[in-house]
């Protein structure tokens, strides 16, 4: 077969043959009268029905599993307040540095909640506004200053030496970092 053949084919092919007008209906028919269409007398308010019956169940069932494997944290048990600051003897680092430490900090932080040891875990944006009595409100520095709180963890132990333990893994200390745990009533 040429070039030429394979050319007048497609050429003839590509030509719009509509089928005779009859023949969908003729087929359909015929279709049906083999069996080819069970339950297709369906109702649609059946059908709508069954649909909402399987949308109803997909999330119900997701909702079951999301309780039964999620990594909730542990809402019972003592809470402790873990803040982190910035001091002088922090071992500061350039914007590198920074985010390979916000990477290891994170990854401590998940660790945590996976064993349901932690509520929340935030780092702490400069700046803010502080409040006192009888005083007007004051902007605070959108910078750096000295002995700083940088970040906060709220975690569940069973008591207060468990919550030093889990304290003493997190990496803000061997950066020279301050942390201060307090027990949250």
């Amino acid at each position: 077969m040429s070039e030429d053949d394979v050319t007048r084919a497609l050429a003839g092919a590509r030509t719009d043959r509509t089928p005779p007008p009859d023949l969908e209906s003729v087929t359909l028919a015929a279709l049906r009268s083999r069996g080819a269409f069970p339950g297709a007398r369906r109702s649609r308010a059946r059908t709508r029905l069954v649909q909402a019956v399987v949308v109803v169940a997909a999330l119900a069932g997701g909702v079951w599993i999301g309780e039964m494997r999620g990594s909730r944290p542990a809402s019972r048990g003592p809470r402790f307040l873990l803040l982190v600051y910035l001091n002088p003897e922090y071992q500061a680092t350039d914007a590198a540095g920074d985010v390979v430490r916000e990477a290891e900090y994170s990854a401590w932080a998940q660790a945590l909640a996976r064993e349901g040891h932690l509520l929340i875990g935030n780092k702490v944006a400069w700046g803010g506004v502080e409040f006192r009595p009888n005083r007007p409100q004051t902007e605070l520095a959108a910078m750096p200053t000295s002995d700083e709180a940088r970040g906060l963890f709220v975690i569940v132990a069973p008591n207060e030496q468990a919550a030093l333990a889990i304290a003493r893994t997190c990496p803000h200390l061997k950066y020279g970092g301050r942390m201060v745990l307090r027990p949250m009533s």
